[in-house]
C-alpha cells in the first residue's frame, strides 16, 4: 500500500476453477440432475479472484477485515478488452475465470491468467475456409445460460488492487 510501510498490502488470491459440487450443489455425475442458473451463478461467483488487505501485526501477517479494498473480481465482473478493435462485437468481456499464475506488475497490479476457458463457454474452431463452428463445454456448461463468446476468455488479466479496474490483455494472451 504505501512504500514506505511494509507492514501493510494487498494480496491477490487466484480462485482458479470451483467443484460444483461443494458450491452450487449440483452433481454432473447424475444425469437427473437438472442444473439451473443459480448454480452456476453461484459457480461464477466463485472463481477469478480476491484482493484481501493484510497487515504484518506481532510478527504474522492477518486480514484487514472490511477494509474498502477487499473485493472479489468474479465471473460476473465486467472486464475491459485491451484491443484497439472489438472482439466478437464488444470491447467489455464478462468476468474472469480459470485463474492460474500470475504476479506483480512494476507499476503494482497484479497480473492473472486464465487458463482452460473451454471448459466454462465451450470454444469456437475454424475450418480451412476460416467458417466458424462452437463446440459447446464438456464440463462446467456455462454456455447453456449465459451466450458469453469464448475469445473473450483465456487471456493475460491485468487489476489494480487500489480500486478493482481490470483489463485483459489481448496481445499477451
Amino acid at each position: 500500500m504505501d512504500d514506505n510501510d511494509p507492514t501493510d498490502g494487498l494480496l491477490w488470491v487466484n480462485h482458479e476453477y470451483v467443484n460444483p459440487l461443494f458450491v452450487s450443489n449440483y452433481d454432473h455425475r447424475d444425469k437427473k440432475q437438472k442444473r439451473t442458473i443459480e448454480q452456476v451463478d453461484k459457480e461464477m461467483y466463485n472463481v477469478g479472484g480476491s484482493i484481501v488487505s493484510i497487515r504484518l501485526e506481532n510478527g504474522k501477517w492477518q486480514v484487514v477485515h472490511n477494509d474498502p479494498h477487499n473485493r472479489r473480481i468474479s465471473g460476473h465482473t465486467p472486464i475491459k478488452l485491451n484491443w484497439d478493435t472489438t472482439v466478437q462485437d464488444s470491447s467489455e468481456a464478462i468476468g474472469t475465470l480459470g485463474n492460474c499464475s500470475g504476479g506483480i506488475t512494476p507499476w503494482n497490479t497484479f497480473i492473472t491468467c486464465e487458463e482452460n476457458y473451454d471448459g466454462f463457454y465451450g470454444q469456437r474452431v475454424y475450418d480451412e475456409n476460416n467458417v466458424a463452428s462452437k463446440v459447446p463445454s464438456k464440463y462446467y456448461g456455462w454456455d447453456q445460460f449465459y451466450d458469453n463468446p469464448p475469445e473473450h476468455y483465456g487471456w493475460v488479466v491485468e487489476i489494480d488492487p487500489k480500486d478493482g479496474s481490470a483489463q485483459k490483455h489481448i496481445a499477451l494472451g
